[in-house]
């Protein structure tokens, strides 16, 4: 399956939910990951994040989605977009309450951002991308989205655990 077909979950009652380190509830444990993309898919009322794990020790897997469903609020802030670099996750802290669920992620390296947001479920899934496990490109050599290493939405996606609110 391809990444951006995690969203749709039809595939998700072959796999089970795990009930250790979820990173819907556990503050943490995307230390040291990095957001590669974010979709808002306003027909569904959805916000995806797409995440390279492979520096994370949090959990299994080099590459993870975060489906925010029925989303009543998304936001980014920062210190400008890192030039040469990517926003790598300083702290993330999930949280549930009256409202449903919520998520605060600060990101550094040579800026300062935030992203937020707010929905009344959420899922998370880690997985692999084959061909991600490496290094990544380096980002200040010219040209460098043209290297192969990143994955996308359109990277094949072999998933490995899930977690659901």
């Amino acid at each position: 399956m391809r990444v951006e077909e995690v969203a749709l979950g039809d595939w998700v009652s072959g796999h089970k939910a795990e009930t250790q380190g979820d990173p819907l509830r556990v503050g943490g444990l995307l230390v040291e990951s990095y957001p590669l993309g974010v979709r808002v898919e306003p027909l569904r009322g959805s916000v995806l994040v797409l995440l390279d794990c492979r520096f994370c020790d949090g959990i299994l897997g080099n590459t993870a989605v975060l489906i925010a469903r029925n989303s009543t609020s998304f936001e980014w802030t920062g210190e400008g977009f890192p030039n040469g670099g990517q926003w790598t996750i300083t702290d993330w802290s999930p949280k549930f309450g009256e409202s449903g669920w919520s998520l605060v992620v600060h990101m550094g390296r040579k800026s300062e951002g935030i992203f937020s947001l707010e929905s009344q479920s959420a899922m998370f899934v880690s997985g692999d991308v084959a061909g991600a496990d490496g290094a990544p490109p380096d980002l200040t050599e010219p040209n460098w989205w043209e290297q192969s290493g990143f994955q996308g939405w359109s990277s094949e996606f072999t998933p490995i655990h899930v977690w659901s609110s």
